[in-house]
């Protein structure tokens, strides 16, 4: 018995602030990449990754079983140049 906005965000893939593990787990699915350490304050945060470059990336940031951030960043696009032919 979720809230319905976690419903809902877990219908649409999405992940909230104050999601458990689980609740991530069924909106996303298995993370690309994961990492853990311990922030400025002592405090041990764990990172989920999800996506792979060129495109999205979306990082989750758990204190222990609690979402307490998420991240979207879009990673690899944009970055080539293009120069133009000059034309005499």
């Amino acid at each position: 018995t979720l809230p319905p906005e976690t419903q809902k965000a877990i219908k649409e893939k999405r992940v909230l602030v104050g999601m458990n593990h689980e609740q991530v787990l069924m909106a996303m699915g298995r993370w690309e990449h994961k990492s853990r350490e311990t922030d400025k304050d002592g405090i041990d945060v764990e990172d989920w990754v999800y996506g792979t470059p060129p495109g999205k990336i979306t990082f989750v940031t758990f204190t222990g079983d609690k979402v307490i951030k998420v991240k979207d960043s879009y990673a690899g696009l944009g970055t080539e140049v293009h120069t133009p032919e000059v034309i005499r």
